[in-house]
């Protein structure tokens, strides 16, 4: 469960966060394509298909209850951040995993070649339309430094709302409003070689890469994770008393 700073300790970060309106508007200048998603009686969070952000909750259409980089409060300032294709864009992300197998050329100086390749994150996305759960998906390449070779994958990113955890309270559950979004992310992984002349193993799937629809390969099979985030902050009218 994540609380809020507000309902901490009355304070947040000095640099300006944007509200709801705000973060809708910097997308909407870029052509970003987003959808709201409402996951609370009056709460709601954005996804952008720029980087697979998930932004908020935002209750009452306020100031987000995760971080955001200060130039959501600034046209030119976005406009700038995507321009360079930024990566960090604040919001709730996925990446792939182990950091240092993609971001780390040299062990032994992890810091000073520290590397965020693109393809990874902002990466390109597409997102659906209409009136599904909001999902997100992208084919990605990325080099592994230690392993070698070429990490070939299609990603899916589904989020929706999450069962309000606080409903059996009681009491308690009336003083505080609720919100909730629960994250699955699907990968399946291709091989850029070839399938033998027996096909692909029990273990794999044939797959035509987009690079390549007549050149069918094999692929891993698909693996899902889900997890979710859950805010809580004082009900309006505690917070008028």
């Amino acid at each position: 469960m994540n609380m809020p700073s507000t309902t901490m300790s009355g304070t947040r970060d000095a640099a300006p966060i944007a509200d709801l309106a705000a973060v809708e508007a910097r997308l909407s200048e870029r052509a970003i394509p987003f959808r709201r998603l409402d996951v609370g009686a009056d709460a709601a969070v954005v996804v952008s298909s720029y980087g697979a952000r998930v932004y908020g909750p935002f209750f009452r259409a306020g100031v987000s209850e995760s971080w955001l980089p200060s130039a959501f409060g600034d046209a030119d300032a976005f406009a700038a951040l995507h321009a360079d294709e930024q990566w960090n864009l604040g919001g709730d992300r996925v990446w792939i995993g182990p950091e240092i197998e993609y971001m780390i050329p040299d062990r032994d100086r992890y810091w000073d070649t520290y590397d965020m390749p693109s393809a990874l994150d902002p990466g390109e996305h597409t997102l659906s339309r209409g009136p599904d759960e909001p999902t997100m998906h992208r084919h990605l390449r990325v080099r592994p430094h230690l392993s070698g070779g070429i990490t070939n994958v299609d990603l899916e990113i589904r989020v929706r709302p999450a069962p309000d955890r606080l409903r059996h309270l009681g009491g308690i559950a009336r003083s505080v409003e609720y919100a909730g979004y629960a994250t699955e992310f699907t990968m399946g992984r291709r091989a850029l070689r070839r399938p033998s002349s027996r096909g692909c193993s029990s273990k794999s799937t044939p797959v035509a890469p987009r690079s390549s629809p007549a050149r069918p390969a094999c692929a891993s099979p698909t693996t899902t994770s889900r997890w979710a985030n859950s805010f809580a902050a004082p009900a309006a009218a505690s917070r008028s008393r």
